[in-house]
């Protein structure tokens, strides 16, 4: 498993919350993405416990059911 990734070039809004929440929405996603929407293991990937990983998908309304086809 890669230790580092590689995002797109992407304008980040200049406030912090905000670029954060940008940031870390196309993160999940493309870590998602990997895993073709396999929650627990894109969490176990990143470190992060399968319930907050939930909540982030919640939260940024990512559609996990989209990248499992």
């Amino acid at each position: 498993m890669p230790q580092s990734v590689e995002l797109d070039r992407t304008r980040y809004a200049l406030n912090f919350h905000r670029a954060k929440g940008m940031f870390e929405r196309e993160f999940f996603t493309y870590v998602l993405r990997m895993f073709r929407g396999n929650v627990s293991q894109a969490a176990e990937a990143i470190g992060m416990a399968r319930r907050n990983l939930q909540i982030k998908i919640q939260m940024y309304g990512i559609n996990v059911e989209r990248m499992r086809h």
